[in-house]
């Protein structure tokens, strides 16, 4: 009733000066900010393990497609141009081989000249039908960025899986290295994420406790670390919703504990 209720003691909290009970004190806040840190410190170095084997993995990747050899296909001798649609009659003198397929091409479509080396034919453009022609464009896209020059992870695409195969690569060989290559680049963009959400926190958790000291807030990297080497750490506190202690709180930029 009315009388049970004007009998309540108000909060210890509410009584001492204006102070919130649920707002952390500066050696919690501090507290927070060095897990936060530590943990920012543990993701760029698993970042900069990641990109160690990426690089890795595109060099054994280029060094695969150098030496890679195989056969070149077995010849078709037909009397008829092969291209779909072509109904040309061909005699001895007139027939020509595509040098990826091995088709049987009369003279217009086999006009197509592209490097296959992976196929035996060394540094020497060769003749290609008009199928092959448009592979082995696709595939030298491949070839172009293996080709000596650093490889970042947003170059990696599905497409070098068919790219390889295009060019005269195993096609299981290079599906292993791309996806090896996908999962490391999927693993450096989420680095990237979360050290930008660290990195937000911890600025949030800067700005809190100089405002706890009465210092300006500065908005900067540096000052979280300078903030961090001048103070001490400890504390526990209990969480806003359970009201449980935990060794491990996470503090929010409004100042709860959960």
């Amino acid at each position: 009733d009315g009388t049970q209720e004007s009998n309540r003691t108000p909060s210890p909290g509410i009584m001492s000066g204006g102070v919130k009970p649920w707002m952390p004190s500066d050696e919690q806040l501090m507290a927070n900010l060095e897990r936060m840190m530590r943990l920012r410190t543990a993701g760029l170095e698993a970042e900069a393990l990641s990109r160690v084997k990426f690089d890795e993995t595109v060099d054994r990747l280029r060094e695969y497609v150098r030496v890679y050899r195989v056969a070149p296909p077995d010849f078709h001798e037909m009397n008829a141009c092969e291209h779909d649609g072509c109904t040309d009659k061909i005699r001895f003198f007139t027939r020509h081989h595509c040098r990826r397929c091995g088709r049987t091409m009369c003279g217009s479509h086999s006009t197509g000249r592209h490097l296959i080396p992976n196929l035996g034919f060394g540094s020497e453009k060769v003749r290609c039908c008009p199928r092959c022609s448009y592979l082995l464009e696709q595939g030298r896209e491949l070839l172009q960025r293996l080709d000596g020059r650093p490889v970042e992870p947003s170059d990696v695409t599905a497409d070098w899986m068919y790219w390889g195969e295009f060019v005269g690569l195993e096609e299981g060989v290079v599906r292993g290295f791309v996806s090896e290559l996908m999962g490391l680049r999927c693993d450096l963009e989420q680095y990237i994420q979360t050290k930008g959400a660290f990195d937000a926190a911890i600025l949030e958790q800067t700005a809190a406790i100089e405002e706890l000291q009465g210092k300006p807030a500065e908005r900067s990297a540096s000052a979280a670390v300078q903030v961090l080497a001048a103070s001490s750490s400890g504390g526990r506190q209990e969480c806003a919703v359970c009201l449980d202690r935990e060794i491990e709180m996470v503090f929010v930029p409004c100042g709860h504990a959960y």
